[in-house]
């Protein structure tokens, strides 16, 4: 192809031109640019921006959807050095536009350079440089989630085995491992990288297996030493999550099995890749085509297959059972590469040029598909704009009120940007869910709609059968038990909706978002105003909500073998009376007496309760049971049990004055070497 470069200074301007095009509306919007809402503006870039904010020797944050671990609570946190963090030192526009252009450019200089080493001429590898780009919708949207994990395989494919033998090996490895290492998520990308390694090094040769183990190791250490406090936290907290205690990510059915093999983890550019190899067979070199796409087949259904093997019943791999092993598929993207560069390289000049021709024509069609996606999602769901709307909200009631929680409606408004602001949640985070969390709303906050899957990380009202764009009002009673939020000391709900079924107490009264309802015209009009002016944020009070800290008015014991809908039934009976409901194992330690707590204190890894309880007092606290809080009753430690499911429990004998309880995970240091 002709307008395809053929130089070096020609290859190297076209890949930065098409690298900032692929990147455009991430940055060329200025304070509107567009971050994918589900995974960028609305879940991680404001943790990132909270997490930021919070002193290094914290380890619990009483904001964070009832109370979490904060190196446990998300992919990043607990990484040592962090290039998201190191940017976000920087205006929001600016450090967007460097992230999609390193995210980008890492990708692309990693595809380009792995097929310039087997062989294909610079116009394709610059076709498949192109494409690789676009090789799936995580490589362009999901990057404040992923960083550069799942753009730098080709790259470290390219350094880790096309490079053996030669000089500075080593260091180039070691740079490429730390690049990944501090800006990456391990737990769900580093299988995928070390088996695109793996394949690569098959692909070459099994004797290249051996002569790149070394260098294999020296890419999980320097990962690890960047993230060894991370994946410690996230083992210790695993048993007590839904993703460490029943969550399985195995396929529901055959069909579903089947559905994930064919659909290749997402990819948008996997299989017509896969096509142009096999156009590209007719000039194959003995069995070496074969050779190339068994291993294309295994590193596309590696992921899946994965997923299938029961880890929980493997002794000490039960954590395993919480990641979603699909991610390993994407080392079928960096095959793909190998594969399709390596079989241009055999063709005859004029296969060659129709390949390149097919090739860019992916690249492109790709290209124009997420522009015209990214542009709709922008208008329906406004950039950055939320959180300026977040930064505004005025917060004079919810700061007259006593400690209480917000939940959020999540249309054009995410939990997890509250945080940042200063305002306690009882929904959002990501992505290691407590069990008991998952329970109280699957089985009890919203039994009365479709299933919701909360096993990605994220808990709101966010429902299939909840259609956020339709009405100019919504009743918020059919959606949620209130009864149960109360109970977990929520008191407020923020929208940009307007509800009814509860009091509105702060924000505009009169002023509807934009419905689907309008004229496309009008509407159109109206998501491009609301990218420059926001809707305000109501605020809505329940009213009657539980104090973060209180006495119990008395024990109910939950019978033997009651399920988890019948569990949320007693509970939402006897809790909002301030009854302690526990399992007959825990209530028999305990016995209800009189007592009050007279005030508290939430301190960072810490809760300070005062009682006047002169025949004794149950205090229950109204964050999720862990087993890292330590309790002590003027002074002398004593047993927390779980309550209500989402409460804490510790009884205090006759006279007692003071309860505290304290926040300590052990990190890895301290196991190590005791301090």
């Amino acid at each position: 192809m002709n307008h395809l470069p053929t130089s070096r200074r020609h290859t190297a301007v076209f890949g930065l031109a098409w690298v900032l095009l692929a990147t455009l509306e991430f940055w060329g919007l200025g304070s509107f640019s567009f971050v994918e809402p589900a995974n960028g503006v609305g879940v991680v870039l404001p943790t990132q921006i909270y997490v930021d904010r919070i002193p290094n020797s914290t380890q619990f944050s009483q904001a964070i959807a009832g109370g979490n671990d904060l190196d446990a609570l998300i992919n990043f946190t607990g990484q040592a050095v962090s290039i998201e963090r190191i940017l976000l030192r920087l205006p929001l526009p600016i450090a967007l536009f460097l992230h999609a252009v390193f995210v980008s450019g890492v990708g692309y200089f990693g595809a380009y350079r792995l097929s310039r080493a087997v062989g294909a001429p610079r116009p394709f590898a610059t076709a498949v440089a192109a494409a690789f780009i676009f090789g799936h919708d995580n490589f362009i949207t999901d990057t404040w989630a992923h960083g550069v994990s799942l753009t730098i395989a080709p790259l470290l494919v390219y350094m880790s085995v096309f490079r053996w033998g030669r000089p500075r090996y080593l260091l180039g490895t070691v740079a490429v491992a730390a690049l990944f290492a501090a800006s990456s998520n391990p737990t769900h990308t580093m299988p995928a990288a070390m088996f695109a390694v793996f394949l690569g090094a098959a692909w070459v040769g099994w004797r290249r297996i051996l002569q790149v183990s070394p260098s294999l190791v020296v890419f999980a250490i320097v990962v690890l030493a960047n993230w060894l406090e991370s994946l410690w936290a996230k083992a210790q907290v695993a048993p007590f999550t839904l993703r460490g205690s029943s969550y399985s990510w195995a396929s529901a059915s055959f069909e579903a099995f089947l559905g994930n093999l064919v659909w290749g983890g997402g990819s948008l550019v996997l299989w017509p890749l896969g096509l142009v190899c096999l156009a590209l067979l007719v000039n194959r070199r003995g069995g070496r085509w074969l050779h190339g796409i068994g291993l294309l087949a295994l590193s596309a259904c590696a992921g899946v297959l994965l997923n299938q093997i029961p880890w929980r019943a493997i002794p000490g791999l039960g954590m395993v059972s919480g990641l979603n092993l699909q991610h390993t598929s994407f080392s079928a993207l960096t095959m793909a590469v190998l594969c399709a560069a390596a079989f241009s390289g055999w063709a005859d000049e004029r296969r060659r040029r129709m390949a390149t021709a097919a090739v860019f024509a992916i690249a492109t069609s790709s290209f124009v598909f997420l522009k015209c996606y990214h542009l709709a999602v922008l208008l329906s769901e406004g950039g950055i704009s939320p959180l300026a709307a977040v930064e505004k909200l005025d917060r004079r009631v919810l700061d007259a009120a006593e400690p209480s929680r917000v939940v959020t409606v999540p249309y054009r408004l995410s939990s997890n940007m509250l945080w940042s602001v200063g305002l306690d949640t009882f929904d959002g985070t990501y992505n290691l869910v407590t069990s008991a969390m998952h329970d109280y709303w699957t089985y009890g906050i919203l039994p009365r709609h479709s299933p919701k899957d909360m096993s990605s990380g994220f808990i709101n009202f966010g429902l299939a059968d909840f259609d956020m764009k339709c009405c100019t009002d919504y009743d918020i009673a059919i959606r949620a038990d209130l009864d149960l939020l109360r109970i977990a000391n929520v008191d407020f709900i923020l929208s940009i909706l307007p509800l009814t079924s509860v009091q509105q107490v702060g924000g505009p009264t009169e002023e509807v978002p934009v419905r689907r309802s309008e004229p496309i015209v009008p509407r159109l009009k109206g998501y491009a105003r609301q990218l420059v002016q926001p809707p305000q944020i109501r605020v809505y009070r329940l009213g009657g909500a539980l104090p973060r800290v209180f006495a119990a008015s008395g024990v109910a014991v939950a019978p033997t073998g009651l399920d988890k809908p019948a569990l949320l039934d007693l509970i939402r009976d006897k809790a909002i009376r301030r009854e302690a409901v526990m399992s007959a194992e825990y209530a028999g330690r305990t016995a209800p007496a009189t007592g009050k707590v007279t005030d508290f204190h939430l301190l960072p890894d810490k809760v300070v309760a005062h009682l006047d309880a002169p025949d004794g007092a149950m205090v229950l606290i109204n964050i999720p049971y862990t087993g890292f809080w330590q309790a002590t009753v003027d002074g002398k430690p004593t047993e927390i049990t779980p309550a209500n499911l989402i409460h804490m429990a510790v009884s205090a004998p006759p006279g007692s004055k003071l309860v505290e309880l304290n926040y300590h995970r052990s990190s890895l240091t301290e196991k190590l070497f005791g301090h």
